[in-house]
């Protein structure tokens, strides 16, 4: 590859490769979860992160593309990345958690702070961290002006 990989593209590629690891490991815990138990399923948000890990790292992977692509400053397009994966750690750290502690229960079935004001805020950081990418693409891509 020439030229230089842009650091916000590093960093969601990165990213990606972390959250990836993160769904492979995950595979190992919903697997032996699913030998040891009696209907042979795991814990719901065991199997939710699993799942979510490798989504996630697809679309970290999207992200460093569209970074690369980006027609905004760097520290623009960092700022993009950077919304965007600490959302997607959040949300697999919730997940992780509540693997961990074996809920059988949606989260949202105890109404709090994270199932309402949390959840606008996960929102903007990823909405918004996606449409400053991917504007920034359009840019690129279709012109400016």
């Amino acid at each position: 590859m020439s030229g230089e990989i842009p650091v916000a593209a590093a960093v969601a590629l990165s990213g990606a490769a972390l959250i990836f690891l993160t769904g492979l490991l995950t595979g190992i815990w919903k697997w032996r979860a699913m030998l040891a138990a009696a209907d042979h399923r795991a814990p719901i948000y065991v199997d939710t992160l699993h799942r979510a890990a490798l989504m996630y790292a697809f679309a970290s992977a999207l992200c460093a593309l569209l970074a690369a692509l980006s027609a905004w400053p760097a520290w623009l397009n960092l700022a993009g990345v950077a919304l965007l994966l600490a959302n997607f750690g959040v949300t697999l750290a919730v997940y992780a958690y509540l693997g961990r502690r074996g809920d059988t229960t949606t989260q949202f079935s105890r109404r709090g702070w994270h199932t309402t004001q949390g959840m606008v805020l996960l929102i903007l950081g990823e909405v918004g961290g996606f449409l400053i990418l991917a504007s920034g693409t359009a840019v690129t891509l279709w012109g400016g002006g």
